[in-house]
Protein backbone atom coordinates (compact mmCIF):
# COMPACT_ATOMS: atom_id res chain seq x y z
CA UNK A 1 0.00 0.00 0.00
CA UNK A 2 1.27 3.45 -0.94
CA UNK A 3 2.37 5.77 1.83
CA UNK A 4 0.32 8.97 1.54
CA UNK A 5 1.52 12.47 2.26
CA UNK A 6 -0.25 15.83 2.23
CA UNK A 7 1.38 18.32 -0.14
CA UNK A 8 1.05 22.10 0.05
CA UNK A 9 1.99 24.51 -2.73
CA UNK A 10 3.23 28.04 -1.92
CA UNK A 11 4.30 31.32 -3.48
CA UNK A 12 6.37 34.39 -2.62
CA UNK A 13 7.50 37.21 -4.91
CA UNK A 14 10.46 35.98 -6.97
CA UNK A 15 13.75 37.67 -6.12
CA UNK A 16 11.90 39.47 -3.29
CA UNK A 17 10.39 41.88 -5.84
CA UNK A 18 6.72 42.66 -5.13
CA UNK A 19 5.74 42.55 -8.81
CA UNK A 20 5.12 39.27 -10.61
CA UNK A 21 6.20 36.56 -11.11
CA UNK A 22 6.02 34.42 -7.99
CA UNK A 23 8.53 31.84 -6.85
CA UNK A 24 6.73 28.58 -6.07
CA UNK A 25 7.66 25.59 -3.92
CA UNK A 26 6.09 22.58 -2.20
CA UNK A 27 6.04 21.31 1.39
CA UNK A 28 4.57 18.36 3.28
CA UNK A 29 3.37 20.70 6.04
CA UNK A 30 1.12 23.73 6.25
CA UNK A 31 3.42 26.67 6.96
CA UNK A 32 0.43 28.75 8.04
CA UNK A 33 0.27 26.60 11.19
CA UNK A 34 3.78 25.05 11.35
CA UNK A 35 6.34 27.80 10.90
CA UNK A 36 9.56 25.82 10.70
CA UNK A 37 12.58 28.13 10.71
CA UNK A 38 14.98 26.20 8.48
CA UNK A 39 15.58 22.93 6.68
CA UNK A 40 17.11 21.40 9.82
CA UNK A 41 13.79 21.90 11.64
CA UNK A 42 11.87 20.51 8.65
CA UNK A 43 13.94 17.30 8.67
CA UNK A 44 13.78 17.00 12.48
CA UNK A 45 9.97 17.26 12.28
CA UNK A 46 10.00 14.48 9.65
CA UNK A 47 8.58 16.80 6.99
CA UNK A 48 9.66 17.61 3.46
CA UNK A 49 10.51 20.83 1.63
CA UNK A 50 10.95 20.96 -2.15
CA UNK A 51 13.09 24.02 -2.94
CA UNK A 52 12.10 24.15 -6.62
CA UNK A 53 15.21 26.11 -7.60
CA UNK A 54 14.70 28.62 -4.81
CA UNK A 55 15.86 29.13 -1.26
CA UNK A 56 14.23 28.07 2.00
CA UNK A 57 11.11 30.06 2.82
CA UNK A 58 9.60 29.88 6.27
CA UNK A 59 6.21 31.15 5.02
CA UNK A 60 4.52 32.15 1.81
CA UNK A 61 2.91 35.47 0.96
CA UNK A 62 2.45 37.76 -2.02
CA UNK A 63 0.83 41.17 -2.50
CA UNK A 64 -2.36 39.49 -3.76
CA UNK A 65 -2.23 36.37 -1.55
CA UNK A 66 -1.19 37.12 2.04
CA UNK A 67 -0.38 33.49 2.91
CA UNK A 68 0.98 32.47 -0.48
CA UNK A 69 -1.11 29.31 -0.25
CA UNK A 70 -1.78 27.85 -3.72
CA UNK A 71 -3.44 24.56 -2.77
CA UNK A 72 -3.12 21.25 -1.01
CA UNK A 73 -3.61 17.64 -1.99
CA UNK A 74 -2.77 14.06 -1.08
CA UNK A 75 0.03 12.29 -2.92
CA UNK A 76 2.05 9.10 -2.94
CA UNK A 77 5.16 9.89 -0.86
CA UNK A 78 7.44 7.42 -2.65
CA UNK A 79 6.44 8.84 -6.04
CA UNK A 80 6.93 12.49 -5.11
CA UNK A 81 10.32 11.71 -3.53
CA UNK A 82 11.33 9.83 -6.68
CA UNK A 83 10.15 12.61 -9.01
CA UNK A 84 11.90 15.41 -7.11
CA UNK A 85 14.19 14.89 -4.13
CA UNK A 86 13.01 16.86 -1.08
CA UNK A 87 15.09 18.63 1.57
CA UNK A 88 17.90 19.33 -0.89
CA UNK A 89 18.74 22.53 -2.75
CA UNK A 90 18.14 22.29 -6.48
CA UNK A 91 21.29 24.30 -7.21
CA UNK A 92 23.43 21.72 -5.40
CA UNK A 93 21.67 18.35 -5.80
CA UNK A 94 20.80 17.03 -9.26
CA UNK A 95 17.91 14.81 -8.06
CA UNK A 96 16.30 17.89 -6.48
CA UNK A 97 15.89 19.31 -9.99
CA UNK A 98 13.44 16.70 -11.32
CA UNK A 99 13.97 17.16 -15.05
CA UNK A 100 14.51 20.93 -14.84
CA UNK A 101 18.26 20.42 -15.14
CA UNK A 102 19.13 23.99 -16.15
CA UNK A 103 17.08 26.81 -14.62
CA UNK A 104 15.69 29.13 -17.27
CA UNK A 105 16.43 26.75 -20.13
CA UNK A 106 14.41 23.64 -19.19
CA UNK A 107 11.88 25.43 -16.99
CA UNK A 108 11.69 27.42 -13.77
CA UNK A 109 10.28 26.91 -10.29
CA UNK A 110 6.69 26.61 -11.55
CA UNK A 111 7.55 23.56 -13.65
CA UNK A 112 9.58 21.95 -10.87
CA UNK A 113 6.80 22.50 -8.32
CA UNK A 114 4.35 20.96 -10.82
CA UNK A 115 6.68 17.98 -11.20
CA UNK A 116 6.61 17.37 -7.44
CA UNK A 117 2.84 17.85 -7.38
CA UNK A 118 2.41 15.37 -10.25
CA UNK A 119 2.38 12.58 -7.64
CA UNK A 120 -0.97 13.95 -6.44
CA UNK A 121 -2.78 12.81 -9.59
CA UNK A 122 -4.41 9.47 -8.88
CA UNK A 123 -7.80 7.81 -8.77
CA UNK A 124 -8.97 9.86 -11.75
CA UNK A 125 -7.92 13.19 -10.21
CA UNK A 126 -5.78 15.67 -12.07
CA UNK A 127 -2.56 16.60 -10.26
CA UNK A 128 -2.49 19.87 -8.36
CA UNK A 129 -0.56 22.60 -10.20
CA UNK A 130 0.72 26.04 -9.21
CA UNK A 131 -1.57 27.65 -11.79
CA UNK A 132 -2.73 30.36 -9.34
CA UNK A 133 0.78 31.73 -8.90
CA UNK A 134 1.44 35.10 -10.47
CA UNK A 135 3.23 34.69 -13.78
CA UNK A 136 2.22 31.05 -14.23
CA UNK A 137 0.59 31.79 -17.58
CA UNK A 138 3.88 33.17 -18.92
CA UNK A 139 5.88 30.34 -17.40
CA UNK A 140 3.59 27.79 -19.08
CA UNK A 141 3.82 29.66 -22.38
CA UNK A 142 7.62 29.39 -22.41
CA UNK A 143 8.17 26.09 -20.58
CA UNK A 144 4.86 24.16 -20.67
CA UNK A 145 3.44 22.57 -17.50
CA UNK A 146 6.29 20.22 -16.60
CA UNK A 147 9.23 21.74 -18.47
CA UNK A 148 10.81 21.32 -21.88
CA UNK A 149 12.66 18.04 -21.28
CA UNK A 150 9.69 16.01 -22.51
CA UNK A 151 11.55 12.72 -23.05
CA UNK A 152 13.37 12.95 -19.70
CA UNK A 153 10.09 13.77 -17.93
CA UNK A 154 8.34 10.77 -19.54
CA UNK A 155 11.19 8.49 -18.47
CA UNK A 156 11.13 9.97 -14.96
CA UNK A 157 7.40 9.40 -14.40
CA UNK A 158 7.72 5.86 -15.78
CA UNK A 159 10.71 5.05 -13.54
CA UNK A 160 8.83 6.41 -10.50
CA UNK A 161 5.66 4.46 -11.25
CA UNK A 162 3.76 7.72 -11.57
CA UNK A 163 2.19 7.23 -15.02
CA UNK A 164 -1.33 8.70 -14.94
CA UNK A 165 -2.66 7.96 -18.44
Amino acid sequence: MAKRVRLFAWAVPAYRVERFPDHTWVTSYDNRTHSLRNITEVVAAKHHFWYCWGEFHRNGGTPVNTTGFLGETDADLDQVQCLVQPNAESRKVRNARGTIFVYGRDGVCHQLANQALYASGADGRMPLKVENARGDWASNFFYDTYGLNYDAWERKIDSCGARRL
